[in-house]
């Protein structure tokens, strides 16, 4: 009979993505593919997003689906009032 693990038991496993160079977005798609295709039987991910200023940002899975970077960083609530209809990518 196999045994089955206890959560506790998981190994858990930092996947960080993003970062300060322009090939942030390619990298946020690399992260999503790791965490798709991690034995979560063994690891519990834990997504570690990193922004522009080299930040480190944990983020609930939810935003990793999201599409682009652009659709949750920056916070809407954390940009400056503007007139302008334009997306803010730090």
């Amino acid at each position: 009979m196999k045994e089955q693990r206890v959560t506790n038991d998981l190994i858990k496993i930092g996947i960080f993505f993003g970062g300060p160079s322009r090939e942030r977005e390619i990298s946020f798609a690399g992260g999503r593919t790791v965490y798709d295709n991690l034995n979560k039987s063994l690891f519990q991910p834990v997504p570690v997003f990193v922004d522009s200023y080299r930040n480190f940002i944990l983020l609930d899975w939810a935003y990793v689906y999201k599409g682009t970077i652009r659709d949750f960083y920056p916070p809407v609530e954390a940009l400056p009032p503007s007139p302008h209809a334009f997306q803010v990518y730090l």
